[in-house]
């Protein structure tokens, strides 16, 4: 058989070219850098082509590696998805569900739950990935074709695919103690010219550049301005009080918020509520382990957002006092009835 038949050279070729480090992927794998090395360059050697361009610092890819790497990601996936469907029956609860799930998220809430899961599904292996990319959803990993993964929607730039959406979170404005007591506390976002401000940059949601009140919108404009693309990074930065943070989730606020650490500030003004969703491909959705675990998600995540709510509402009622601010009200049912169509 010819080298460039065989798909798991193909595989390794597809994670150089998605990390630009043959070490990286050789560390990955748990083999020797010379091994990846010689994959890729017998791979170049069957087919009398060049596929990376090794002058590169990372390693990028030459004309003929982008339609390479185009074409295998297709041909890697389907294979994925034909074992898959093959190898475990639709309602069988084993086999591999790869779910993608934000950082934060993650690592702050689901860690546990996450592990009480597979507990109770020990055949299950379950694959969960760090996710934080942009619209429009992709399903497409280092480690295979995702099943399901959590984020913000919708995404109307994908109609093909289920979107499920379960609850909504609000994003308040904040300050620490710290901030507010040098540089006072703002009622408006005119005042936000005299302040610094702590943005946050995410390819998941939309940065936040206006805030809105009782139907009137303002832009915000600081006079000086802090950006990071890093959630914790951001949010620590306001504790310490470099500057106002336009818009902490509550989620990963509350806790601050409740003991102090955390002020919210220009009161009733807030960006719209951010809308929490699932993404399912189609064809992953038939299967009882993705509905399952869509469940158990939505579930978990439904209950951790009503009690963040709970905890919050004296802090949340005084911020919005004199708006027009409704509690929000997370799905219940729309879920139940989406599955069912796939019973």
């Amino acid at each position: 058989m010819k080298r460039y038949s065989n798909l798991d050279d193909w595989r390794v070729f597809r994670l150089v070219a998605q990390t630009g480090s043959i070490q990286r992927v050789a560390d990955k794998l748990g083999v020797d850098a010379s091994s990846i090395s010689r994959t890729i360059s017998t791979l170049e050697k069957s087919l009398h082509v060049a596929l990376v361009d090794r002058h590169q610092r990372p390693f990028g890819l030459t004309t003929e590696g982008q339609v390479a790497l185009k074409h295998c990601d297709k041909i890697i996936q389907e294979h994925d998805l034909m074992l898959e469907q093959l190898l475990c029956a639709p309602d069988s609860m084993k086999g591999t569900l790869r779910v993608g799930v934000p950082p934060a998220v993650l690592d702050n809430f689901l860690i546990g739950p996450l592990a009480q899961f597979h507990e109770k599904y020990p055949d299950l292996f379950l694959d969960v990935v760090d996710w934080h990319s942009s619209l429009p959803v992709s399903f497409v990993s280092p480690n295979g074709l995702m099943d399901v993964v959590c984020g913000y929607g919708p995404d109307p730039s994908s109609p093909d695919i289920v979107q499920i959406a379960y609850g909504s979170g609000w994003a308040l404005p904040c300050a620490s103690p710290i901030y507010i007591k040098a540089h006072g506390y703002p009622n408006d976002p005119d005042e936000l010219i005299k302040h610094t401000g702590i943005v946050f940059h995410s390819p998941m949601r939309k940065t936040i550049t206006t805030l809105t009140k009782n139907g009137e919108t303002k832009t915000l404009a600081w006079d000086h301005v802090i950006q990071f693309y890093s959630a914790q990074a951001a949010k620590n930065a306001t504790l310490i009080g470099s500057g106002i943070h336009s818009g902490i989730p509550t989620l990963h606020s509350y806790r601050e918020l409740i003991v102090g650490g955390l002020k919210p500030v220009l009161p009733g003004w807030c960006s719209p509520p951010l809308e929490l969703y699932i993404f399912v491909r189609p064809e992953s959705l038939k299967l009882r382990r993705v509905r399952t675990f869509i469940q158990w998600y939505c579930e978990t995540m439904r209950r951790l957002h009503s009690e963040v709510d709970q905890q919050l509402e004296p802090v949340l009622s005084k911020f919005f006092a004199g708006s027009d601010w409704k509690p929000i009200k997370h799905a219940g049912n729309a879920l139940a009835l989406l599955l069912d169509k796939y019973e």
